[in-house]
């Protein structure tokens, strides 16, 4: 899945606009829209934490912690793996 496809994905499931994704905005659904993109980006889909951070505008270190903020946000929402990651 292409990181354009996978950022309106969770965008439209999350009730976020794909522009807030890449800004500045850090309400939680923001929050938690990011850290879902780069969960299934780099677990999923195996795409390179680098590449993910030049998408959405953040570094290598900001990845690295949503991931693993996405890893929680799947583990409160299992139904969230299914819905976006099929």
């Amino acid at each position: 899945m292409e990181m354009t496809e996978l950022i309106s994905r969770v965008a439209v499931d999350l009730g976020v606009e794909v522009e807030e994704v890449r800004g500045v905005r850090k309400s939680k659904a923001v929050a938690d829209a990011r850290a879902l993109i780069s969960y299934f980006a780099v677990v999923l889909y195996g795409i390179r934490g680098v590449e993910v951070a030049l998408v959405m505008g953040l570094n290598q270190a900001e990845v690295s912690m949503m991931v693993s903020r996405g890893k929680r946000v799947i583990s409160d929402h299992p139904e969230l793996e299914k819905k976006i990651g099929e």
